[in-house]
């Protein structure tokens, strides 16, 4: 128990922090997060499982989702992983993931999924939007982040091997191919979540290469 700076001083247990304004400070490599109320800094440990997070990854058993993964465990995170068969499963319990039976174009499932934790992060197929509507579903109105994963080749033209003189930005209105039109119209969706109480984003990464770290 500590005692609180404030005008009327109480006891209180640290974790009560977490419903305060809370501030995080790094600090030889690891946080603590001190409280705007009173001012106090909490210790490493109890910062650490004030900012700690379960996390839903979709394509857990992936490429991408499965270094995700494994990255947000190394971080202290909970980690649900989608798995649609009990070989998924067994490869997710090995890396300490919590399996969730279910596949991406079954809508129960996610939304179940999805409301159980703190955040999502869709790595699954950015071309499925069975997976984002019922993402979206399940987290609107809840404030909870959505990190959605998209791909640079939405921008992508046929300019046969001729570079391009285009720059884009996130504000840089285009046209995208028709193949790409789909996942563009996701990224739209989860964009405008946001306006519906959802803390969303989408990633567009370029090229990916290198040994995976996940399942």
């Amino acid at each position: 128990m500590v005692k609180h700076k404030s005008s009327r001083s109480r006891l209180i247990a640290p974790g009560e922090h977490r419903y305060a304004r809370l501030r995080a400070i790094p600090h030889s490599g690891c946080s603590r997060i001190t409280c705007q109320v009173c001012s106090m800094t909490l210790a490493c440990k109890e910062a650490t499982e004030a900012r700690n997070m379960k996390v839903f990854v979709t394509g857990a058993t992936g490429y991408v989702g499965g270094s995700v993964s494994t990255k947000l465990l190394e971080a202290g995170h909970e980690v649900i992983g989608l798995a649609r068969s009990d070989d998924a499963a067994a490869a997710l319990k090995k890396r300490g993931i919590e399996p969730h039976a279910g596949d991406i174009n079954a809508h129960t499932p996610i939304v179940e999924a999805a409301k159980r934790v703190d955040a999502v992060v869709n790595a699954a197929n950015s071309d499925n939007v069975f997976v984002a509507h019922a993402l979206l579903t399940a987290l609107r109105g809840t404030g909870k982040v959505l990190i959605q994963t998209s791909g640079s080749s939405v921008v992508g033209k046929y300019d046969n091997g001729e570079a391009s003189e285009d720059t884009f930005d996130e504000n840089t209105p285009f046209k995208p191919q028709p193949e790409k039109a789909t996942r563009v119209a996701i990224d739209e969706a989860v964009l405008a979540a946001a306006k519906a109480g959802v803390r969303s984003v989408v990633i567009r990464p370029t090229l990916i290469y290198g040994r995976g770290i996940g399942v």
